[in-house]
């Protein structure tokens, strides 16, 4: 053949494949992260050039692209998952993302759910990451996204079961929902001060005592959330016939450990709760039928006792607080009771 040819037929080829848009070797490219993305609607060509700026670890420019891409069609699962991986990658680099969840699967066997749960809440950039990640593949998962098959696929379950559970943490432990926990938020508090609640002579601080309907919907969030997670790597596990060694069941085991931990104290907690609960009306009944209808809260109530505790009430005296007549309970409590701290503040 002839080489002249060949070198035409070359040149012919090489002039078509940079004469496209996306060429960066083209004279005629021009960022696209410079550009004003609002009328562009052309999706397929916006993802591609998301997916070029993630691969070369642009991931503020690339999802700005994805974004777009969302904006169009939100169930586009390129974009979906490209999303995803901005936000995993922009918090956990590439070169160590094993060594990410190593670290995770090692939390296994642990003795207090705090060392699980601090790993993460330590930095907030988990919080709106993991709410993003497991947003973006829950489409994916529940079959929503223009590309059903990809619900059955290991990865986008695997990523998905991390991200939500660290989601279900961060959305139950922000009691002030100001994206930021801490010990401002009562429920994280809640859980650091009931660390202990396993012991036989578990006592309530008496300023947990009027925050269990918020703890309750806290604790149901975060495991409403949770099953999720345990959902897809059950899933991996059956498929793959997983050993107890693989990655989703190290997992699983860790996260029903975490589970299992919380859900002791909690039922440790609404058991005194609803006991103290009942006592605290009882008593508030008592004193408006003896004419102090004025104590707004369980602050102004314990301070008229003369306890530092409900909890250090005669346990008879409070069956009996609880059951009596109401002239026979209100013997017993002014016993315990300042009356005149309670009137006169």
């Amino acid at each position: 053949m002839n080489k002249n040819f060949l070198i035409v037929v070359f040149l012919i080829a090489l002039t078509f494949s940079l004469s496209g848009c996306f060429n960066i070797f083209s004279p005629l490219f021009v960022d696209p992260s410079a550009s004003d993305l609002s009328n562009e609607y052309d999706v397929s060509y916006l993802v591609e050039i998301g997916e070029y700026y993630a691969d070369m670890g642009d991931y503020i420019n690339a999802k700005r692209f994805f974004e777009r891409a969302l904006q169009i069609n939100p169930t586009n699962s390129r974009a979906l998952i490209g999303m995803a991986n901005c936000e995993f990658f922009s918090i956990i680099p590439r070169t160590n993302f094993i060594d990410f969840f190593s670290k995770i699967t090692s939390n296994t066997n642990t003795s207090n759910y705090l060392d699980f749960i601090n790993v993460f809440i330590e930095d907030n950039k988990y919080y709106s990451s993991s709410r993003v990640i497991r947003n973006n593949l829950y489409i994916i998962l529940s079959g929503q996204s223009d590309n059903p098959n990809l619900s059955n696929d290991i990865n986008v379950n695997l990523n998905f079961s991390l991200f939500n559970k660290i989601f279900s943490i961060f959305y139950a432990l922000d009691s002030d929902k100001n994206s930021i926990v801490n010990t401002n938020d009562v429920v994280y508090k809640f859980l650091i001060d009931m660390t202990n609640s396993s012991d036989t002579n578990f006592i309530i601080p008496n300023n947990f005592l009027f925050f269990g309907h918020e703890i309750t919907k806290a604790i149901n969030e975060f495991f409403s959330l949770g099953l999720q997670s345990k959902k897809s790597l059950l899933y991996i596990s059956n498929r793959l016939s997983s050993s107890e060694n693989s990655l989703e069941v190290q997992l699983y085991k860790a996260f029903d450990e975490v589970d299992t931990q919380i859900s002791n104290i909690y039922t440790n907690y609404i058991e005194k709760y609803t006991f103290y609960l009942d006592m605290y009306n009882r008593i508030i009944e008592l004193l408006n039928k003896n004419g102090i209808s004025n104590v707004n809260s369980i602050f102004e109530l314990t301070n008229a006792l003369r306890i530092t505790n409900y909890a250090t009430f005669d346990y008879k005296d409070i069956t009996n607080i609880l059951s009596t007549d109401d002239s026979a309970a209100w013997d017993i409590l002014t016993n315990y009771l300042d009356i005149n701290k309670l009137t006169n503040g």
